[in-house]
């Protein structure tokens, strides 16, 4: 039986990272207080006292270039109760790395690949951190659409010129998009050319089935073309994959072919049967997981990014001293795994930097 689509959600992310606010004795007050515990925390509070605030507002008045409404991260889920293994507050924000979360002033339309009838609606957000941040990407798909066709919109989205601003005159390739907001977030919360920030090579994409009818990929009845285009929905602008199929396929239980996620890297596609129904519970399961995936990762990511910045740092500050330390624990440690975190964690450059920091 075809296998036919629904609804499905792909979340694709850049990181930076920045020393800028970590280095000398007095850290740049301005544009956000990311110098000092005491200083973000001030922030984190006047954050949840306004909801929704305006990013001027926040800053004394100053205009943003890119950044537009700022949130906190822990606002509407409960990934990060599960992740710190205590209520979210204000004071844990500093000592714990967490970001805050901020809209785009300008709307983000993204162009589907020919022949594509199924819908596509973006929502890009900003995850700000003292020692960097992350654009990312929500996309969700409704209308019904296959595997073949999820292929080619992932295709499109890493390969084409597809996104534009209502602010630009001309469509953006991805990496172009991302260029084009880190300008703004630079001004916005570092330091502008100063930032000297890092910007990782590869790119996060985590895409979950959220609703379909119809048959199923089961992992026994897949022929290669098939797996083929499984593999490339997880890494779509990197070379072929050196590992086996198999070798790329984590089981969420054993034996079991109808729940699973395929991974390379910093990309994941997660299939879980038993949780697509169309209402109830499971699909709030189901959007929740898929919300822990890319969460865990991003908070990963930036930790090993903050570490491999970090090594290279001479005389190092007491702030930076205790984020690393932070990095350190929560990578050696956490205190929630899941199966997209458990991927990166084996990944033999993480565990170079964890045990070299």
């Amino acid at each position: 039986m075809p296998v036919t689509l629904t609804e499905t959600r792909i979340e694709i992310a850049d990181r930076h990272t920045t020393l800028y606010y970590m280095q000398g004795k007095r850290p740049p007050a301005r544009p956000i207080p990311f110098g000092s515990s005491e200083g973000y925390a001030d922030f984190y509070r006047e954050m949840m006292l306004t909801p929704s605030a305006e990013y001027s507002g926040l800053t004394g008045g100053r205009t943003g270039a890119i950044l537009a409404k700022i949130l906190p991260v822990y606002s509407g889920e409960k990934y990060w109760r599960r992740y710190l293994g205590r209520e979210p507050f204000e004071s844990l924000v500093w000592n714990e790395g967490l970001p805050f979360v901020a809209t785009i002033k300008p709307r983000l339309q993204v162009t589907a690949p020919s022949g594509f009838e199924a819908k596509l609606s973006p929502v890009p957000r900003v995850f700000v951190y003292p020692f960097g941040w992350s654009t990312r990407i929500s996309i969700r798909i409704t209308g019904e659409h296959d595997i073949a066709g999820l292929a080619a919109v992932v295709a499109q989205l890493f390969n084409g010129d597809c996104f534009l601003l209502d602010t630009a005159s001309q469509s953006l390739s991805l990496r172009m998009l991302f260029d084009q907001i880190a300008l703004g977030v630079r001004t916005d919360a570092f330091g502008g050319a100063d930032t000297r920030d890092l910007q990782a090579s590869e790119i996060a994409l985590v895409t979950t089935v959220l609703a379909k009818h119809g048959g199923s990929p089961s992992l026994g009845g897949l022929g290669v073309a098939e797996e083929e285009q499984l593999r490339y929905l997880v890494r779509p602008e990197h070379a072929p994959a050196r590992r086996s199929f198999s070798d790329s396929v984590f089981r969420f239980y054993a034996d079991d072919d109808l729940n699973y996620m395929i991974f390379d890297k910093l990309g994941r596609f997660i299939w879980m049967e038993r949780l697509l129904r169309p209402e109830g519970r499971e699909r709030q399961l189901l959007e929740c997981y898929h919300h822990n995936s890319i969460g865990a990762l991003l908070q990963a990511w930036h930790f090993a990014g903050l570490l491999t910045a970090s090594a290279k740092e001479r005389g190092r500050s007491y702030r930076l001293k205790d984020l690393v330390t932070t990095a350190r624990d929560r990578l050696e440690y956490p205190s929630f795994r899941n199966a997209s975190l458990t991927a990166f964690l084996q990944l033999d450059s993480v565990q170079r930097v964890i045990k070299s920091s």
